[in-house]
């Protein structure tokens, strides 16, 4: 990584990938431009780029080379379970970061877990490649997960297992997905203990996102994009949580969908110039 720019970087700009800085349907320019756009940014010696992602390790790795997306200084990867920090031309999975979510499994075994949860016959295992020692990984229904999702979590809570659940619906097959993850841990959970970490403020974050995986960063308080694709239910859901925690003035609802909403969430928030809105203070 460029260890050098961190120690001047006063601006966090994180993202999630599918959806949001991919694009579902990659086949217009002005996608391509607003990535350029971002990419420029992300090459300032006070920006910091932050990819958070559902995606593993190695399929965030395939989306980076075949979307040629800029390389981000730190990679946030299965759902808030792992970090990955970019440092002289390759990736390396943060030791201190592993060790917190072996403190938060404690006793508390996947095997265990998955064993209550097979009673539940909505739920499909994903395939092994989709699961770690930290993330349990289901598929099911789209148009009942939110219902499915409330389903498995309070059978858990019965059987006294500490979890937290993760739920979304897929953007490319739109099949639902929840995952079981340690107690409190998230995309948002990973962002903030990074941040912690580097002694930034969560002031000089922008968070970018449009799926149920984001929730937690978009209604906790940072700055952050909603762009346009995402579900009007998720939207309503974030505006109704961040009006109860006063905090609506934090989140910018883009008018465009993906890499363009970015690009357009980053004028509105005075990270990109090229606008003649009132910026946020």
């Amino acid at each position: 990584m460029r260890s050098h720019q961190l120690n001047t970087a006063t601006r966090i700009l994180a993202t999630d990938l599918d959806g949001t800085l991919i694009p579902l349907d990659n086949t217009d320019d002005a996608y391509r431009e607003a990535l350029e756009e971002i990419t420029i940014l992300a090459s300032l010696p006070d920006v910091c780029l932050v990819f958070a992602t559902g995606r593993s390790y190695l399929s965030s790795l395939s989306a980076i080379a075949e979307e040629s997306l800029p390389i981000p200084h730190f990679l946030i990867c299965d759902v808030g379970t792992a970090i990955h920090t970019y440092e002289n031309g390759r990736f390396y999975q943060s030791s201190a970061y592993t060790k917190v979510m072996e403190h938060l499994m404690d006793s508390v075994l996947n095997q265990r877990i998955q064993e209550e949860l097979s009673i539940l016959d909505f739920l499909t295992l994903q395939p092994q490649a989709h699961q770690t020692p930290f993330k349990i990984s289901y598929y099911t229904e789209s148009e009942h997960v939110d219902t499915f999702a409330e389903q498995a979590s309070a059978l858990l809570m019965r059987n006294d297992l500490p979890h937290s659940l993760i739920h979304c619906i897929d953007p490319y097959e739109d099949f639902g997905m929840i995952d079981i993850l340690p107690t409190g841990v998230s995309k948002c959970y990973a962002l903030k203990w990074l941040l912690q970490s580097l002694k930034i403020s969560e002031r000089a974050v922008v968070y970018a996102g449009d799926s149920g995986n984001d929730f937690e960063v978009l209604t906790s308080g940072l700055n952050s994009i909603v762009v346009n694709n995402a579900s009007q239910a998720l939207k309503d859901r974030i505006r109704l949580t961040a009006n109860n925690r006063s905090i609506l003035g934090n989140i910018y609802f883009a008018e465009y969908p993906a890499t363009l909403g970015v690009r357009e969430g980053l004028e509105h928030f005075c990270i990109l110039k090229n606008t003649t809105k009132s910026c946020k203070s």
